[in-house]
């Protein structure tokens, strides 16, 4: 029986890691209120990154997608670039409305440059 409880324990914090590093990639998975797919949060994602990768994006400057296989759609705004350390770090605003939501719902991270590419970072 204790043999079964330690391999199980094992297991369990095996999982951990996985859940952190998709956590790392995209904040809103796993979220149960925003109803977006794993292909909305793809093209979100992309949307984003496109964004962060631009060598001197203006502040309010948004990009759009669209998933027409889902009907979701939002966008990505560049609140404001800043520097923490020597990261170069970019507030981003995500908003997306799913097909038969009412209300828009947004979210604001921060995302940060560091030598293994942009990172999402706490305030």
């Amino acid at each position: 029986m204790r043999n079964g409880k330690t391999w199980l324990l094992i297991a369990g914090l095996a999982v951990i890691p996985a859940y952190s590093a998709r956590a790392q990639i995209n904040p809103f998975r796993g979220s149960s209120g925003a109803g977006l797919t794993a292909s909305d949060f793809h093209m979100q994602d992309t949307t984003a990154r496109k964004l962060t990768q631009q060598s001197d994006p203006h502040d309010g400057e948004t990009r759009n997608w669209t998933n027409p296989r889902t009907g979701a759609s939002g966008r990505v705004t560049v609140v404001n670039s800043f520097k923490k350390g020597d990261m170069l770090c970019r507030k981003l605003e995500f908003a997306s409305k799913t097909k038969g939501q009412g209300d828009e719902r947004t979210t604001q991270v921060n995302w940060c440059q560091t030598p293994q590419g942009w990172k999402i970072v706490s305030p």
